[in-house]
């Protein structure tokens, strides 16, 4: 009768785009299936067949929209997936995950808060429905200048050309009102890095 499933925050991209991004969003299915987006499709498909089960049933849903993950992963092949794999081969001497810093912006938060938000909806009998599984987003300039804070001689990126975009900006009421606390970005990325630092694994 209490139901957690984790989704994305690619369910709650509305057609035409809004400015600030809330849980009563919804991304429209045909224009994801459009652009080939067949994973996003495939959540946004699940939370509602979801939700109209969990109401059939008299059971209580709440559904996790995260995205970026940092900090620590617990499967060692994750190690091979973004963001550790790019930020290892920056710690490597390597190129991170672009040549040139894109003029857009990511999503992220760290992996130890997003379970403290798993565990808030269960057990918190009034809770149901979305809730954003993000600490918030920066542009990519942004993450890199402060990855060079932490690595000084690590390979950047080109830098981008003209102004940068603003960064996905999300209502995050209803995250905030779980009062879960959550690990800004510098931390997150410096925690990120400092794991990495210790093999894990190995």
């Amino acid at each position: 009768k209490n139901i957690v499933i984790c989704s994305s925050t690619s369910s709650t991209n509305p057609t035409p785009s809004v400015a600030v991004k809330n849980e009563d969003h919804w991304s429209d299915v045909d224009t994801q299936c459009k652009a080939k987006k067949y994973t996003s499709a495939a959540k946004t498909v699940m939370e509602k067949t979801a939700m109209k089960f969990a109401e059939d049933n008299g059971m209580r849903l709440s559904i996790i929209l995260p995205t970026g993950l940092f900090g620590p992963v617990i499967i060692p092949s994750h190690l091979a997936g973004n963001p550790h794999a790019w930020i290892n081969r920056l710690m490597e001497g390597g190129e991170g995950r672009h040549k040139k810093i894109p003029n857009d912006s990511t999503s992220l938060i760290h992996l130890h808060d997003l379970a403290e938000i798993f565990l808030s909806v269960y057990e918190k009998p009034e809770v149901s429905g979305r809730f954003y599984g993000v600490y918030g987003s920066w542009h990519w300039q942004d993450i890199y200048f402060e990855l060079q804070k932490i690595l000084p001689h690590m390979k950047m990126p080109e830098p981008i050309v003209g102004k940068p975009v603003t960064p996905t900006q999300f209502d995050f009421s209803r995250r905030d009102s779980l009062g879960v606390q959550l690990r800004d970005i510098p931390t997150c990325l410096r925690e990120t890095v400092n794991w990495l630092r210790t093999e894990p694994f190995k």
